[in-house]
């Protein structure tokens, strides 16, 4: 932190458990993530599927950090909006289990990644992790466009004017680009 550091990536997905010093008394080891997640400098992202990070962790993240501290990411890549199915990616056969499920490697089934989409993360958000619309927004897109310095992620003068509209089920209606409509679901 005092270098400079203010970006953990994948959290809780990538970390290894501390070893207690003593595993015969019991005492919980204070690790890396522990310490992330009372770090106000630092901005944790978290890949928001449901399976790279277990709900009740995402949970434990939100009640330590704010949604301005929080980034949810997706990990995914061409995988990303296809229907659950076997694919060859990467020279690999995968299987998409489905949006929250994620991709895995077909012989052994371990996970390889996301199939999440940036909209899906927002709606798990509030569906899968029961947060509202503006922590939805936060973690979605303010957050994510502060961290990358952009002229995006909020509605205010002299912003891009880049937005999507949801309906009530949370699908998308509107895409607006630059101020102008650019499509319309």
């Amino acid at each position: 932190m005092e270098a400079g550091a203010r970006l953990a990536t994948h959290l809780f997905d990538v970390f290894f458990l501390p070893e207690s010093d003593d595993p015969d008394e019991g005492v919980y080891p204070a690790g890396v993530v522990d310490y992330l997640l009372i770090e106000d400098r630092v901005v944790c992202e978290i890949i928001g599927d449901g399976t790279h990070v277990d709900p009740m962790l995402v949970e434990k993240a939100f009640r330590c950090k704010t949604p301005e501290r929080l980034a949810f990411i997706t990990d995914s890549s061409q995988s990303s909006g296809l229907p659950p199915g076997k694919y060859t990616m990467a020279g690999s056969e995968v299987v998409i289990c489905g949006v929250n499920e994620g991709v895995r490697v077909a012989d052994t089934m371990f996970l390889a990644g996301s199939a999440l989409s940036p909209i899906d993360a927002f709606r798990n958000v509030v569906q899968l992790f029961g947060r509202d619309l503006a922590a939805a927004v936060q973690v979605c897109s303010a957050t994510p466009a502060r961290l990358l310095g952009l002229n995006k992620g909020e509605l205010a003068a002299g912003r891009d004017g880049d937005l999507i509209v949801v309906g009530q089920d949370l699908g998308l209606r509107c895409v607006i680009a630059g101020g102008s409509v650019v499509h319309i679901a």
